[in-house]
């Protein structure tokens, strides 16, 4: 467990801002070693440290959570629900209108909860988008197939990697100060 307790931000738009620890990248850094290049890899491992950041902020958030390394999810609270934190990398503070994305490979996993994080490239920072229970998830996303390509409006275009389910964050539940996920 990590003993230094991260500055939290709770912006209007619901996105919650976490500066990250120099324990909790020291933490990501040792179990990405550990973990190594992962199957079915969009990065090719190159996103494990921003994964194991993602599930640090989002156990800041979570008073009483703990860390699992389970296929499924990768934090479970003390009522037992369980929660796998899904991560993507950023140079920027993430909109509203930006997608929370599962990659179509992780759609069996057997969790109660996602939450949604982004990780500021350089590790300085990171923000909880949201969460959503999966079954709501797949009800409201949209199917994107490796290849598809999607222009952000602004001239800046994506090409997907992988297929993927997606939806805009402001569609999901936003954490609260002072309030458990799933409670309020």
């Amino acid at each position: 467990m990590l003993s230094q307790t991260p500055k939290l931000h709770f912006y209007l738009d619901g996105i919650v801002e976490v500066q990250i620890t120099e324990e909790m990248l020291k933490a990501a850094h040792i179990r990405a070693e550990r973990m190594g290049k992962l199957k079915n890899s969009i990065t090719g491992g190159e996103g494990n440290v921003a994964g194991f950041l993602g599930e640090y902020i989002t156990l800041a958030l979570i008073p009483g959570a703990r860390l699992v390394d389970d296929y499924d999810y990768d934090l479970i609270t003390p009522t037992g629900l369980t929660i796998d934190a899904k991560t993507c990398r950023t140079n920027i503070k993430p909109r509203e209108t930006y997608n929370a994305q599962v990659a179509h490979h992780n759609i069996t996993q057997d969790t109660d909860v996602y939450a949604f994080t982004r990780i500021k490239n350089d590790f300085s920072v990171g923000w909880l988008c949201g969460w959503i229970y999966p079954y709501h998830f797949y009800q409201k996303a949209e199917k994107r197939e490796k290849g598809f390509v999607r222009d952000d409006g602004g001239g800046k275009i994506f090409k997907y990697p992988e297929s993927c389910y997606e939806m805009p964050i402001r569609d999901l539940k936003k954490f609260k100060p002072g309030h458990s996920i799933c409670c309020g």
